[in-house]
């Protein structure tokens, strides 16, 4: 009869091959799975700054698909990014879970704006689908706030951009586990082009960082 040992077994999952322990060599290349959200007002930086992350990817991506409510009007990735632009929420079997997937959420806006089956959707890519079926998630929002809870709750890198709302700041620190004063800290010398990533993926030594790179320490 086979002893089982007295302490917790691991069971690898055939379905989470694909994860990728975080990179410390480049900071701007994020683990799988990613759930990233990059939020501030309009004009910041904030599609140049997935951008970044998108080209730093290694493994690098096979498939880049972006969810925009201007569909394939809009120019903003596919110009200098080889991808696909569509303005719904598809449906699971959209996406091969042999290739290396990135699923980009552009402009989010009110969740109400999109149908319930859609909103649905969302949520599961998020709960549970992208995990399981290589897929990272990237949502980029002018509003945190306005993300539904799911996105929220699930989101393990976040880069913020100075703003001039304490109250804001405020609900950001304590989001974050952060003190208030210790974010306007932060912030001080931040220009409005300047981002800050709270990275839940790696140690405390490289969870706060300056524009990707650049180590914060409090």
């Amino acid at each position: 009869m086979l002893k089982l040992p007295k302490t917790l077994i691991r069971f690898k999952s055939s379905d989470k091959d694909h994860h990728q322990e975080p990179d410390y060599k480049n900071l701007a290349n994020c683990c799988s799975p990613v759930f990233c959200v990059i939020t501030n007002n309009v004009n910041c930086g904030k599609s140049s700054l997935c951008k970044n992350l998108l080209i730093q990817k290694s493994p690098c991506y096979e498939r880049i698909v972006i969810f925009s409510p201007l569909g394939e009007e809009s120019t903003e990735y596919s110009d200098t990014i080889d991808c696909e632009i569509i303005d719904f929420i598809p449906e699971f079997n959209f996406f091969d879970k042999n290739v290396r997937n990135c699923f980009i959420i552009e402009d989010f806006g009110d969740i109400n704006n999109l149908n319930k089956q859609q909103r649905y959707l969302l949520g599961r890519y998020y709960g549970v689908y992208s995990s399981h079926n290589n897929i990272d998630m990237y949502c980029i929002s002018q509003n945190l706030f306005d993300l539904p809870t799911s996105i929220r709750r699930l989101a393990n890198i976040v880069f913020l951009f100075k703003n001039n709302d304490d109250e804001l700041t405020s609900l950001l620190a304590r989001k974050f586990h952060l003190k208030s004063k210790d974010l306007k800290a932060i912030f001080e010398d931040f220009t409005p082009f300047d981002s800050l990533c709270i990275d839940n993926t790696r140690t405390s030594v490289y969870r706060l960082r300056k524009n990707i790179y650049d180590l914060i320490t409090i």
